[in-house]
């Protein structure tokens, strides 16, 4: 947090840092498959985008630390999000999420019509941490991961490159380049 602290107001880092401990809570008792604590996943997708794509929004970081936790957890659902963390943020948050009955085609396509930067490019760290941690995983989930991620995530760069802001342009270009390189 203090390392993020120059970049935000006095609110965006209570917004921030709420997401961070709302994840941690909700994610409290879950494992990765490498036996590491679960929130580790968010919080590390989070710093990707912050620490090494430098794109300080903090509500791509917000939704970057509560991604997973309406899918995974009993904590939050979305109308709780919005009023704690605004529309934008509770929308990405619902995007990222992989809802009942919707297949998995139908969750892919979400994100190329949602017209939300901030979903797509969360997608894309959120694909960047899970390719980087593979090495942790069976070789067939590894397989499936890389095949999933050439078939479903390649073709939302161009989507996140149309929607993000232009100052955040080039940091797009470096993550899409980051996933290329781990396939």
């Amino acid at each position: 947090m203090a390392q993020m602290q120059p970049y935000f107001s006095d609110y965006e880092m209570e917004q921030i840092e709420a997401a961070y401990f709302f994840s941690k809570y909700a994610h409290r008792g879950q494992n990765r498959a490498d036996g590491r604590r679960y929130f580790e996943h968010p919080r590390a997708v989070a710093w990707i985008l912050f620490s090494e794509l430098h794109i300080y929004d903090w509500q791509l970081i917000c939704t970057a630390l509560l991604h997973d936790i309406i899918e995974d957890s009993f904590i939050m659902r979305v109308k709780r999000l919005e009023l704690n963390f605004g529309y934008e943020v509770a929308m990405d948050v619902k995007y990222m999420s992989k809802e009942k009955g919707l297949s998995d085609d139908d969750y892919w396509q979400r994100f190329a019509t949602v017209n939300s930067w901030r979903a797509v490019v969360c997608k894309l760290a959120d694909r960047l941490h899970n390719l980087r941690t593979l090495e942790d995983v069976t070789s067939e989930k590894r397989k499936r991961k890389i095949q999933e991620t050439k078939d479903k995530v390649l073709p939302l760069f161009d989507v996140a490159k149309t929607l993000t802001p232009k100052r955040y342009f080039k940091s797009v270009e470096i993550l899409c380049k980051e996933i290329e390189n781990k396939i």
